[in-house]
């Protein structure tokens, strides 16, 4: 199988440009709208293949690891189910799963992920998190216990805010502080900055947000050498993803149309002096407007296709 390689830097992929100016990173996609699903959602069925019909893995909405993905919602348009899966001797199999559990106030309480590997190792929990709110509903702590085979980690975030706006943010690995973060906010309560510090007291990621009014139209981060922007265009529909290296040299830039949706990416080959590979994306919706399949082309050839089997409630 040939991995989708040039969306691999792109763990955002179909998340509107609002959510991704939120200053809680840690916050969880549950509701079928922020997937951009459109309409009472019970399931999609996501898979991909390439030119000659073979499955590959997928490389929009969830991540790029797994040949075909299946998303299950509650009557209330919120996930329950992630599955995950692979294949094993040329069929598909069960890699994982990941359950979704929520308060009667339809807050997330747990994310459990179960790892079955089709059945060739014992099945294990090997990620559970525990959410837990304010009386105003506000996040205040996420427990979260990783598993492997042979060992346990512990981790814990505490969310601390002051007058309903969120101003840190503490990580603690096993009962020891491992970083924290510190966001800053202008008069008309906009974020403006967020920085984290390490355990050891060195600055770590850095992001720094520009609006105009009241609309976000910039957002810059730095992580060590490498520098990653996300910018509107001046009539705030087109919005651009663009990766730098520690050279300043573009790595990868990625548009998206007003519905959120990638419509082209350029990746740096590195073959030459500024030797791009472009991408176009063509999607086909359903009455919902919801894509239902999407080509991806190179020098307008065919090289993938993505498609979508929406069950509606």
């Amino acid at each position: 199988m040939q991995r989708l390689f040039f969306f691999s830097v792109l763990l955002f992929s179909s998340v509107g440009f609002g959510q991704l100016m939120t200053p809680n990173e840690y916050g969880v996609k549950t509701d079928a709208a922020e997937f951009n699903l459109k309409g009472k959602i019970q399931k999609v069925v996501i898979h991909s293949e390439d030119v000659e019909g073979k499955s590959t893995h997928i490389p929009l909405l969830v991540n790029e690891y797994y040949t075909q993905i299946v998303l299950d919602f509650t009557p209330n348009n919120q996930l329950s189910k992630v599955t995950n899966y692979l294949p094993y001797q040329q069929k598909l199999g069960v890699y994982s799963e990941i359950d979704y559990r929520y308060t009667p106030h339809k807050l997330l309480s747990e994310q459990i992920t179960t790892v079955y590997n089709n059945g060739e190792d014992p099945k294990l929990v090997t990620n559970e998190k525990q959410f837990s709110y304010s009386p105003a509903k506000q996040l205040q702590e996420i427990k979260t216990t990783v598993r492997s085979k042979s060992s346990t980690t512990k981790y814990t975030t505490q969310f601390v805010y002051a007058n309903a706006l969120l101003t840190k943010i503490v990580s603690m690995t096993d009962g020891a502080k491992s970083s924290e973060n510190n966001l800053i906010y202008n008069r008309k309560n906009l974020l403006v900055s967020d920085e984290l510090t390490n355990f050891d007291g060195k600055i770590g990621k850095k992001k720094y947000y520009i609006y105009d009014g009241l609309k976000p139209v910039y957002q810059e981060e730095q992580i060590g050498k490498d520098q990653q922007l996300l910018l509107m265009d001046e009539d705030q529909k087109i919005k651009t993803y663009q990766r730098y290296n520690a050279q300043k040299k573009l790595m990868v830039e990625v548009k998206f149309n007003p519905e959120e949706e990638i419509i082209s990416v350029k990746k740096n080959t590195f073959r030459g002096p500024n030797t791009f590979t472009v991408y176009t994306l063509n999607y086909q919706k359903d009455a919902a407007n919801n894509w239902v399949v999407c080509e991806v082309h190179n020098e307008r050839r065919l090289v993938y296709r993505l498609t979508r089997t929406i069950t509606y409630q």
